[in-house]
């Protein structure tokens, strides 16, 4: 089996993932579209996004909270 790198990936910080899972969030897009982006797009693996979804996630509920609204995953 050959394994190859793509190079084009950008790298990008956990603070930029979280932004964008949460746009994802709030947009009201599944988690698994925002895992599934991720991955295509950036260098990242999957062991890596797990807690930063799971702090996403958790931020977006404390908004609902906050807010009085309510979004589903």
């Amino acid at each position: 089996m050959n394994c190859r790198i793509d190079l084009n990936k950008p790298c990008v910080s956990e603070i930029e993932l979280l932004d964008i899972a949460i746009a994802f969030l709030f947009d009201g897009r599944p988690m698994s579209e925002c895992r599934g982006y991720l991955l295509s797009e950036y260098d990242l693996n999957a062991r890596d996004l797990g807690p930063v979804l799971e702090r996403a996630q958790r931020e977006v509920r404390e908004c609902e909270v906050e807010f009085g609204t309510r979004l589903s995953f």
